[in-house]
Formats: C-alpha cells, structure tokens, sequence
C-alpha cells in the first residue's frame, strides 16, 4: 500500500519555503530553527538585511511535518502568514501535532498584530518551551495576561521583560532567567515602585531600560535589584543602562559600588559587565573601572576585548568584564560575547549561560514559512529580490 494514501489531501498539498544553505554536512542536526514571516521578507533580518544565503524549495505539507520538526520558532513582521498556519494545524490529527512542535523549545514573537487566542493556541502545542521572548506586541493588559495564563501551564526557564508588564510577569510565571530588553524597554520607576518579589529568578540579563529625564535610571534599578530578586546568583550588565560609552565618573562609581554591594552581599556565581569601548580612551576608562573593582575586593577576574563582525581582526570595540567564583558560567559568558562577536546576546544565548546542556545558539538548518499560496510565496520573493538588486 502507498504510505501517501493515507495521507489527508491537507498533508498532500504542496509548500514552498525558504530554506538556508548549509555550508557544513559533517555536523549534525542540533538545532532546527523556523521563521514565519512575509516572503518578501524570506532571508532577511527584521532591520531588512539580508543575512542568509538560501532557496525556494517546493516540498509536501506532510513531509515538512514528519522530518523538518522545529527546535525554535520565530514568528515575526506584520501581515504574516501566522493566521493561515494556525489554521492548517488546527485540522491536522492530534498525534501529527504533537511529533511536530514536540522538541519546541524556545519562542520568539516581535511585531505581533493576531488576537492572542492564535498565539494560546500555538502554547498548547508547545509543551517543552522553556524560552519565550518578545517585543512590540501591542496586546492589552488583559489580552496579555491570557497569554501569561497559557504560558503558566508550561515549564517556563526564561522570559523577555519589555513593556509595561514587569509585575504581571513576577506574578503568573516562576522562572529562573529574565532578560531585561527594550521595544520597549520596562519602565525603571515600576520596577522600583513594585512590591513583588521573585524568589525563583536565579540569573539577570540586564541590556536596555526605559530611560526617563527625570529619575537615575542605572542607580535605581541597581538599588531595588536585590529587593525583586533576593536569589540571584548571576548577573550580566550591559553598561549602555548607565551610558552609551564608558567613562567613570562619580556616577559611574556609583554604579560601580551597587554592583560591588550586589556581588559580595549574593556572593555571586557570576558578574559580568559589558561596556562600548571603541576609543583607545574608553579602553584606558575600563582599565581604571577593573582597578576600582580589584581595590574593592574582586580580583578574581578576566577582561576581554572583542570587536564586531565587519571589523578587521585585531580591532576591538567592546570590553567584557568577568568575576566570580564558577569558572564554567564564567567561560560560556565569554562564549557568547567574545568567542561570537556579539555584543547583543539573545535570550537563548543567556539560556546556554544558565544550563549549557540547552545549546540552541546556532542552528544547522534554518527555515522560513510565508504562507500555503505558493504562486503568491514564490512572486513576493523573486519580486522582493529583485527590488534589492535594482537599488
């Protein structure tokens, strides 16, 4: 009998995705990354860039749903296709659904304009998510706490805190990692006027602010950080939540002792201060914060130079500074900066940090989903591409 006969004419019809080149056929396949999104948007960033090179390849419904099963999933832009998916999934049979999204790990959504129930109902799907990152969801407080409802069903490590959402967050979830990030960023004078208290965060990732005109922002949040967080143990400071470059100042020392204050207080597995040091003079600024912090008591620790990707090797333009006493949480800090180039880590990379079992940085196979209409997927993309050419 043909295996196909028992297929449903929804899991015969035929797709086209967008799927990036390997360059590596030796390396197995750990991570499998899909992105829902406009077609003419395939192989590209969110700021519009290209940043993949890859192909339409035209394969059956069934067949993505057997072999191509996602570890992360990324829905992002507006007037996506994410509606029409939900859609297809809903008329597919339980089982198909459950070998599909069951290795899910980590969610991303930014730009979200669909009702919540289509992202509760991709929650249900995902019963080993332990990330979820966010940004510009543009959802009510109460359609927001819905979606904090579904999420508090799942085994939840690590979450995005952007918006206005910082106490709904401490009260529905009870996690280990959160990430501090902007679009946009929380607002410091709620996070200092809350009254809750989260017992469970064990790691801080700490890389945009909602700054306000008014209020110390940096000094604030570092003076409240202990009172959310009475557990921490790890803690990653992007210093652009004091300045954009590195110069130390009174308030600069300022800053510097809270976070001296935080580190010996927890006696933390890990510290780590990341600064913008493109100027041979910032660089001369972080050497002087380093002997500030070894006069302090905290000698056990390492300073890096790293510059961005499109730099020329041996230019650096960021510092990393790196203390406390766990030397592994410290090596895969330095993994995720340095060794990577990266001065903006992701809540997945600060994940690794946390439990480096969960590796879910770099995907071997990568794959973009922009909806069932494969004439319309396939124009919108060569139309798009030819568009970038002719500027």
């Amino acid at each position: 009998m043909d295996p196909s006969s028992s297929l449903s004419d929804e899991q015969k019809r035929s797709v086209v995705i967008w799927a990036e080149r390997r360059t590596n056929f030796v390396e197995g396949i750990n991570c499998r990354v899909w992105r829902i999104k406009r077609p003419s948007e395939f192989g590209k960033n969110e700021r519009g860039i290209e940043v993949g090179d890859g192909q339409l390849l035209t394969l059956q419904w069934s067949e993505i749903l057997e072999r191509l099963t996602p570890d992360v999933i990324e829905v992002s832009g507006t007037l996506n296709p994410f509606s029409e998916l939900v859609e297809a999934l809903n008329r597919l049979p339980k089982e198909t659904l459950q070998h599909f999204f069951g290795h899910v790990q980590s969610l991303r959504i930014a730009n979200w304009d669909f009702p919540p129930s289509r992202l509760i109902s991709l929650l249900a799907l995902v019963s080993h998510l332990c990330a979820f990152s966010y940004c510009d969801l543009n959802l009510s407080d109460a359609d927001f706490d819905k979606i904090l409802s579904a999420l508090s069903d799942l085994q939840l490590r690590a979450v995005d805190a952007s918006g206005g959402h910082f106490d709904r967050l401490l009260r529905n979830l009870n996690i280990e990692l959160i990430r501090f990030c902007s679009s946009p960023g929380v607002q410091t004078t709620d996070f200092a006027n809350s009254t809750l208290t989260s017992n469970s965060v064990k790691m801080l990732a700490a890389q945009e602010l909602c700054f306000s005109e008014t209020v110390p922002d940096a000094e604030l949040f570092l003076s409240k950080l202990l009172d959310r967080f009475p557990m921490l143990e790890i803690l990653f400071l992007d210093w652009n939540i004091v300045d954009p470059e590195l110069v130390f100042d009174e308030r600069s020392r300022n800053c510097a002792d809270s976070l001296i204050k935080i580190f010996k207080l927890q006696n933390l597995k890990s510290l780590v201060v990341l600064a913008y040091t493109p100027t041979h003079e910032s660089k001369s600024v972080m050497a002087e914060m380093i002997r500030y912090f070894s006069s302090k008591g905290i000698t056990d620790c390492d300073w890096y130079q790293f510059g961005t990707k499109g730099l020329f090797d041996g230019m650096s333009n960021f510092s990393v500074f790196l203390a406390g006493h766990d030397l592994a949480i410290r090596a895969r800090f330095r993994e995720i900066t340095c060794d990577g180039r990266n001065p903006s880590p992701t809540l997945v990379d600060f994940l690794y940090v946390l439990d480096g079992k969960i590796d879910l940085r770099s995907a071997q196979e990568t794959f973009e989903f922009g909806g069932f209409d494969c004439k319309l997927v396939t124009s919108s993309f060569l139309n798009a591409k030819q568009s970038t050419y002719i500027s």
